[in-house]
């Protein structure tokens, strides 16, 4: 996937940022017109903001447009009647958009990065010009997205003049028994009954249509047989008369009489017909409409996303239960057993790991554990970071029953945040998940991946203990001997050498050094250093080797400067920092690469022992 583009959010609130798009648009008639009148209804205040909440209209740059944007909900339409329950804030998003003919890569850029593909069960793209579909069908094809159904129609607009000159000649006479009124609110259920597109909002978007804007029926009686109605986007729509009142030019008359309004109103007059009606064509082109474009309407509905339980990490009784099944599938679970007792122990904050989601495909019986969380959250203690700076930068610690591979894909298929991230790290997973992994990101060409597969280590404390008593390390100045305490010497031996508490001061120097060097790794090293436990190696008062506590309580970011190995000082601080960590009756654990032989030989030697492999994999998009 392409990096997330740089965008510019309009308030469509605000007239005049508002303005702006609307001049590019009319720049592009008639492909951009529907849009065009969508937005100007809105600076009218015609359709108001609150209509179309939660929206967003985004321009690829406020200064030089070439792309547009907006995302926005009907569903606010139904709040106006009727309360709108928790679970239908996430059923639809609704798009409009325009693009420049030569900014396709924009376009796709920006559906890829800030469409809610993951978040709701339906995404609608209207009337927009024919040339996109196939860019959105083979984009939602290519990532899997959903199933997209699409309906080509020929964009109409009506010729003031033609319709004038018509008008005269026209010669309708409608039965004694029919009158033509404006709609009111109790015929927007039959209008609904009779829609061919009939969804979850349609009711309330007609009855928000007769509400505010203009509309005309045509009764017999207290019955209603035929209707015309402008839609929220200013087009005429929804004209239909039932089947035994048909032949009656009531379809004829009514938009005669829509079009009379409207131009009343000084604004173009224009309508979608589907591509195969071709008795509406007939009779609009007899009206004096004409074909300005090939227009389509494109629905996804999205694949189904397994039902999931958010628990809130700050509940430790919630976190309980989540913690037992991890316990119970040691050793492989270690690292994420670790990050939430810390959690559990207030040692690591929510505001930590911020913004964060824990997840489990079901809190009765659980499965599959899926821990989302940005490192970004530790800058917070040191300077401000912004929710968008955190979530570009997202963790990932995981464990899934061996049995539940299809609902592991299925899970970090919808909720982990592929489109919006700039870099993905999974984290400390059992090998056996790799090809997983992998395989998913290729076959949906997410973007790239960095391995990096390691042996995970555990300290057999009895063994630790016997080698503890006779550790010996050659120093600069003779031998040392690490008894209980650290470097505890003979008495006609100096030392050059002082293992000392890093300090924050520390800090920088640590992350210069880190392989693995990230935009949070500094401020994750200071936390560390801060609340948990760290301690460097100094000579002459120069930092020359560290060893910390990561925030999984996992032993990490061993390093020996260059000029200083070969006197022994890893296996010295790690050893050291076994001896508090025990101290604390808490398990010792690490991580090595599966390359690095002369540590993993090191660590034996001290008392460790393999006992499971673990991958990290970085996902970086194109």
């Amino acid at each position: 996937m392409n990096s997330a583009p740089p965008v510019n959010e309009i308030d469509i609130a605000d007239k005049q940022s508002l303005q702006s798009v609307i001049n590019f648009l009319e720049g592009y008639f008639p492909d951009s017109l529907t849009f065009h009148h969508f937005l100007s209804a809105i600076q009218r205040n015609t359709i108001k903001p609150q209509d179309l909440w939660p929206n967003q209209l985004l321009v690829n740059d406020k200064n030089d447009i070439k792309c547009v944007l907006f995302i926005y909900s009907l569903m606010s339409f139904k709040s106006a009647y009727k309360p709108i329950a928790e679970d239908e804030k996430s059923m639809r998003s609704d798009i409009s958009f325009f693009c420049d003919n030569k900014e396709d890569q924009i376009f796709v850029s920006m559906i890829q990065h800030y469409v809610p593909w993951s978040k709701v069960k339906k995404i609608v793209f209207t009337d927009f010009p024919h040339r996109f579909s196939s860019i959105i069908e083979s984009f939602i094809r290519e990532n899997n997205l959903g199933d997209a159904h699409t309906v080509n129609c020929q964009q109409m607009e009506l010729d003031k003049e033609t319709f004038i000159e018509k008008c005269k000649a026209m010669t309708y006479t409608c039965p004694s028994d029919i009158i033509i009124r404006p709609l009111t609110l109790s015929d927007a259920s039959t209008i609904n009954e009779f829609w061919e597109h009939k969804s979850e909002i349609s009711l309330y978007r007609f009855m928000y249509e007769i509400e505010h804007l203009l509309s005309y029926g045509a009764f017999r009686g207290e019955t209603l047989i035929s209707w015309c109605m402008r839609k929220y986007n200013g087009c005429v729509a929804n004209v239909f008369t039932k089947p035994e009142a048909r032949r009656l030019g009531l379809a004829s008359m009514l938009n005669v009489f829509m079009a009379s309004k409207i131009l009343e109103q000084e604004e173009r007059v224009f309508t979608f017909v589907i591509n195969d009606n071709t008795a509406s064509v007939s009779m609009l082109e007899k009206l004096g409409y004409k074909k300005t474009d090939d227009t389509d309407c494109l629905t996804t509905t999205m694949n189904f996303a397994p039902p999931v339980n958010e628990i809130d990490i700050t509940d430790t009784q919630s976190l309980q239960p989540i913690i037992n099944f991890l316990g119970g599938q040691f050793p492989e679970s270690m690292e994420l057993w670790h990050l939430l007792k810390d959690i559990q122990r207030n040692v690591i904050r929510k505001k930590d790991l911020w913004p964060n989601q824990l997840l489990v495909n079901d809190k009765n019986d659980i499965k599959c554990v899926l821990f989302i969380y940005s490192l970004m959250g530790f800058k917070s203690t040191y300077e401000s970071v912004t929710e968008e700076e955190a979530s570009m930068y997202r963790e990932i610690n995981f464990f899934c029953d061996n049995k539940e591979d299809q609902l592991f894909v299925s899970m970090i298929r919808y909720y982990v945040p592929w489109t919006t991230a700039k870099s993905i790290v999974f984290s400390s997973f059992p090998h056996r998940f790799l090809s997983i992994i992998e395989s998913f990101i290729q076959e949906n060409s997410l973007g790239s991946t960095h391995i990096t597969t390691c042996q995970q280590m555990e300290l057999d404390k009895e063994s630790f203990k016997e080698k503890y008593k006779t550790m010996t390390y050659a120093c600069p100045s003779g031998t040392c001997f690490l008894n209980n305490t650290l470097a505890q010497s003979q008495s006609n031996i100096v030392l050059d050498i002082v293992i000392r508490p890093l300090s924050l001061s520390d800090a920088s120097t640590v992350n210069d050094f880190w392989e693995y060097k990230s935009p949070s790794s500094l401020y994750r090293i200071s936390h560390e250093i801060k609340y948990s436990l760290a301690y460097g190696a100094s000579c002459d008062e120069k930092l020359i080797g560290w060893c910390l506590k990561r925030y999984d309580s996992s032993i990490g970011n061993v390093f020996i400067k260059p000029e200083a190995r070969r006197r022994g000082l890893a296996s010295i601080l790690n050893a050291y920092m076994a001896s508090k960590i025990l101290e604390k009756e808490e398990q010792v654990y690490c991580f090595v690469t599966k390359d690095n032989v002369a540590s993993f030989s090191m660590l034996q030697q001290i008392g460790y022992k393999r006992t499971a492999d673990a991958d990290w994999l970085v996902f970086t998009p194109k």
